[in-house]
């Protein structure tokens, strides 16, 4: 089946801030992840993540993060980057 890539920001507050929400995520999803930026605190977290694999396990994925209080958003690429 196709592969594909995505690129998302995860924000999450400060309570999940404090778990391993990355490596749950590997252990849960068959998935390639590469974390391109990260800026967690005990506040808050920011992550920008590019998540390749079936699009159906990307979609399972997403739904998944956000059942678990992740707010996810789309990185729109740059024309220039490609």
């Amino acid at each position: 089946m196709a592969r594909q890539s995505q690129r998302y920001w995860l924000t999450f507050p400060a309570e999940r801030a404090k778990h391993p929400l990355i490596w749950a995520l590997s252990k849960k999803f068959d998935l390639v992840f590469d974390i391109r930026s990260a800026n967690v605190t005990d506040k808050i977290g920011i992550i920008a993540l590019e998540l390749t694999g079936d699009p159906k396990t990307l979609a399972a994925a997403v739904k998944w993060l956000r059942k678990n209080s992740v707010e996810v958003d789309p990185i729109e690429l740059d024309v220039l980057e490609g």
